[in-house]
Parts: C-alpha cells; structure tokens; sequence
C-alpha cells in the first residue's frame, strides 16, 4: 500500500525479504505440523485438501513478492510497483482466508462457519500492518511514513477486533469455559492493545518503536481459532444440522467382484455345492442376522450423527426390551428408564449432553469423546490421521465413493456403522443372487474392518462416553455400542468357520502404505 504514496523507502526491502523469510518458514510449518511428513508429497499429488490449496497460493506469494523487489530494486515505473502492490495485496488477502477454510468442517460447530476464515483474515491484516509498523520504526523512517504506518496498524487492529467478535458470537466461544481466554487474550490483547497503540502513534511518531512492539507483540497467538490439537473444544451454542449419509441409501449397491473377486483371494467352499444358497438352513440364518446386523448399525449410526428429535425421543420411550440378557438389552432398558421420566425439557437436555460429549461443547482444556477412530488410535489423540486413510480404502475397496463435498472425516463412526450395514445388505444380496463368492468377498471385508478399523478403537470410546456423559440415556448408548462389539464378534467368529475363511484376517491398507512397505 505504501507504494501507492511513495513512503518508507528504507523498509521496503528489508520488509519484503521478511514476508518471503515468514512464507517459506510458515510453508515448513505447515508440512511439518502433519504426523507423518514424509507424506507431504502424496498429499499435494492430489488437488483436493486443504493443504496443496495452501502450499499453491504460498508459491504464488513468493513469486510476487520476489517479482515486486526485483522490480524495486531495478527501479521500474510507479506503475509497475502499483499493479504488483494491488496482488500482493490481494493474495496476502486470499491466502489468510483461504487458511482459515481449510478448517471448516460440519461435523465441528465452532469450525463449521464463515466467521473462522474471516477472523483468520481479520488475524492477518492486525498482524502484518503491526510487524510493518516495527519495521518502519527500526529503520527509523520519517514522521509522515510512521503516522501512516500507524494508520494501517490501526485499520488492521479494528478488523481483527471486529472479525473476532463476530467469531466469538458465531461459535459461542464468548461464553463458557473459554470465555476468560477469548476476551483478554484474543479481544483484549489481539485487539484492543494493538488498536490503542495505533491511536497513540498517529497522535505521536517520537518513540513509534515501543508502541509498534507492542501493538506486534499483543498479535503473537491471538488468531480467534478456538480449538487445541485438532479438536474442537469451544462452547458452542446447540444448533446442528444433519450430516448427509456417507452411503446414501438410493446409490445401486456398486459389484464387490466384477468379472473375479475384489476382496481377499481365496477359495469358497460353498462354490462347490450345488444347492441354492437360500435354500441352506445355517445360511438362512446367516441372512437373518445381516438384516438384523444392517439395521441395527444403522440405528446405531444415526444416534452418533444426530441429535434426537421430539419424535424420537416419544419413540425410544415406547421401545420394548427383549429381555434376553444381552449387553444391547441392557442398554435400551436403561434408555427406557431415564426416558419414563421424561419432562418437557428433556430433548434440550440430551442435545446439550450430544453436544458436550460428541462435539466437545464447553471443554477446552481436555478431549472428551469424539466419534473419530484417528482420536482414539493415533498418539497425538488428533483428527486425520492413519485410520481415516485405512478407513477410506476400506470404503474403496467396496466401491463406495466418497461424496466430493463431505467434510467430516470419513473414520467418523457414524459412517463406518453404515459401511458395515452397506457390506451386510451386499451379503444378502449375494445370498439372493446365489453367489458363493460375492458372499465370502463381502464377509470377509465386513469381518476386516470390524478387527481393524472398530474392535481395536470402540471400547476405549465407550469408556470416554461413560465418563463424560452427564445423561443415562448417553451412557446407555455407550452400553449398547459395547453390545455390538459383543454381537459383531461372534458372528464372525461363527461366519467364519462356516465360510471356511481361516484365523488370519488381512488389512486392506492404504496406497501410501503399501508403497512405503514395498521402498522400505
């Protein structure tokens, strides 16, 4: 902006190797924040993630910077310098937004709004016009190049202010366990410090360095992100829309073996009978138990994805227990109790307890007990991590696409229940159609990703939701979710020795995986 005025020519250099010296450093950042970073490469192969949008508008930054100083230093046109001011300007703009949307996610209400990438943008502007206004007082620039530089300190303070309001306002962040942090820490002290030494330097260059220090030094950590290693721990107001299924029901069922088996390979002794499939007593059974299996994963699946409605609710309090003495059994009774007395309040109530429990609402300082295999299965207790990718080529293995506008980490155990309802209706249908193998394919898939992708991570799930849960009825869910482990667990145990399909039970991994076994 200051090319536009013709003012402190003795920062602008220095200045602009410190931006490229800051975009390279913040590029390294960025890879090396991942936990695996030898995976950088993989990841920017591949347009769609949120990274390779940031590693490509950080080399386009550099490139316009390094084009402005070439062409500063060889003296070019007023012009010249203008246009590339303007995109710098207007990249610098693009890329802060753009780093703040590439944390949106539905599935995280405190990240699921416009305000985030706003206040990421409003961060910027209070952050770069300060670490401008320091350098112009280190180089000791004149008075109306430190008054102006003041100006945009003081410009940029306001949007940080007012885009971390808005934030605020937006996540609930205002109020709640973080409330203490967000207002001095991000409002006061990356906002209101950094604007009142503005004022104070219009009125005042003589000691611009102090004031520009602080107004630099109060931006340091005072982005309005309200989350601590990748899991959102804001507090947020109840209000959640419906995920979309990662599996829409009305998408055909894609062949698991066209023209030879998609899954693992070995042989199918039922191949070689000749009676029907359907026909068979233990594999009428079988059937029996996928219907009852699909539905109850999807049931299961919808109270991880959903909150509860009025009508749901009135509808769990009317369920009958089988009485069976099951784990499961004994989760809908506890359900039945804490619903017999119900009140007028009570759907609030467990929407607030969904909230606290499923989404973090009001807990900033732990990590209560996100639906997620990655929380559960990788050391930094983070999101997007080695199960989501094992998830998603479980999920490919099968067919399935992946819908190109899906935020929500795909190892989210709503969407795995309803991939394992997915692989038992394919098992039926394989019943229906009479093919022994398509069957086995499915099975055996099925039973692969209950070991490797739900037993390993469930249990130590049900435990965080017995602890954080403030309602019976979530903990009765918790209760039920260990049934199915339960249940899951024994039908391939029996299936398995029916389908003659061995102890060993392979992993499908990953791409990236499978190539690094191979190099190494």
């Amino acid at each position: 902006l200051d090319a536009f005025r013709g003012l402190a020519r003795k920062t602008v250099v220095p200045a602009v190797i410190c931006g490229i010296a800051l975009i390279i450093v913040g590029g390294i950042a960025s890879a090396t924040h991942l936990s695996h970073v030898d995976r950088i490469m993989a990841v920017l192969a591949h347009p769609a993630p949120g990274i390779f949008l940031e590693a490509l508008l950080l080399g386009i930054d550099v490139v316009v910077a390094a084009a402005f100083l070439v062409l500063y230093k060889r003296e070019a046109s007023a012009g010249a310098l203008k246009v590339l001011g303007v995109v710098a300007v207007a990249m610098a703009a693009i890329f802060s937004y753009s780093c703040g949307s590439s944390y949106m996610m539905s599935s995280q209400l405190a990240w699921n709004t416009v305000a985030l990438p706003l206040g990421y943008l409003g961060g910027a502007m209070a952050s770069g016009t300060a670490l401008w206004y320091v350098l112009c007082a280190v180089r000791r620039e004149e008075a109306q190049a430190l008054s102006f530089a003041a100006l945009e300190t003081l410009v940029g303070s306001v949007a940080a202010l007012v885009t971390a309001l808005v934030y605020g306002a937006a996540s609930g962040v205002m109020g709640g366990d973080a409330s203490v942090l967000f207002w001095l820490g991000v409002v006061i002290c990356g906002g209101v410090a950094p604007l009142a030494c503005a004022v104070t330097g219009l009125k005042k260059t003589e000691g611009a360095l102090p004031l520009a220090v602080v107004a630099a030094a109060h931006r340091v950590g005072c982005l309005p992100r309200a989350h601590v290693d990748g899991i959102c721990r804001a507090h947020v107001a109840v209000r959640r829309g419906h995920l979309v299924s990662l599996f829409p029901a009305a998408r055909p069922h894609p062949p698991i073996r066209p023209g030879g088996h998609r899954g693992f390979k070995r042989s199918c002794p039922m191949e070689e009978m000749t009676i029907p499939l359907c026909e068979r007593a233990e594999v009428r059974e079988m059937r029996a138990a996928n219907d009852a299996r699909a539905a109850f994963a999807r049931f299961l699946a919808s109270l991880f994805l959903y909150e509860l409605t009025d009508d749901q609710v009135e509808a769990f309090a009317a369920v009958e227990p089988a009485g069976d003495g099951s784990t499961i059994d004994e989760g809908l009774a506890a359900i039945r109790e804490y619903l017999r007395h119900r009140h007028g309040g009570t759907r609030q109530e467990l929407a607030v307890d969904y909230a606290r429990v499923f989404l973090g609402a009001g807990s900033y300082d732990r990590i209560l007990a996100p639906p997620y295999e990655s929380v559960f299965t990788s050391e930094e207790r983070i999101l997007m991590q080695d199960a989501r990718d094992g998830a998603v080529s479980y999920y490919r293995r099968g067919g399935l696409d992946l819908p190109a506008d899906n935020t929500t980490p795909e190892d989210h155990l709503g969407f795995e229940l309803q991939f394992v309802a997915e692989l038992a209706d394919r098992a039926n249908a394989a019943i229906a159609a009479d093919d022994a193998g398509a069957l086995t394919d499915a099975v055996d898939l099925g039973r692969s990703f209950f070991v490797h992708h739900q037993a390993n991570w469930l249990p130590a799930f049900c435990d965080a939701v017995d602890e954080f849960a403030q309602t019976d009825f979530y903990r009765a869910v918790a209760t039920m979710t260990r049934g199915y482990v339960e249940s899951e667990s024994a039908f391939f145990a029996e299936i398995a020795e029916l389908l003659d399909l061995g102890d060993a039970v392979e992993e499908v991994r990953p791409s990236w995986a499978a190539e690094s076994e191979a190099a190494s």
